[in-house]
């Protein structure tokens, strides 16, 4: 009787850990599927980032352009 019970709980305690494995391996599997579009969306947001600093400098540079011909027209 007492060693039957003992074998019940090492049986229930494992069923309770591969239960939890198994959880744990859904989760790193659902994981992994996500991770292509999550790459995806970085590197939109980088090509992003990219495209708006391109833009950013070539309005700087007209900026200063446009400064240093001002400059040029108000000299004597």
């Amino acid at each position: 009787m007492i060693i039957s019970l003992v074998v019940k709980q090492k049986r229930e305690r494992f069923l309770r850990r591969k239960n939890l494995l198994s959880e744990r391996l859904k989760t790193l599997q659902r994981s992994q599927e996500e991770l292509p579009d999550i790459q995806a969306l970085l590197n939109k947001r980088e090509d992003i980032i990219f495209s708006s600093s391109q833009e950013l400098n070539r309005r700087e540079k007209d900026f200063e352009d446009e400064k240093s011909n001002s400059e040029m027209m108000l000299k004597p």
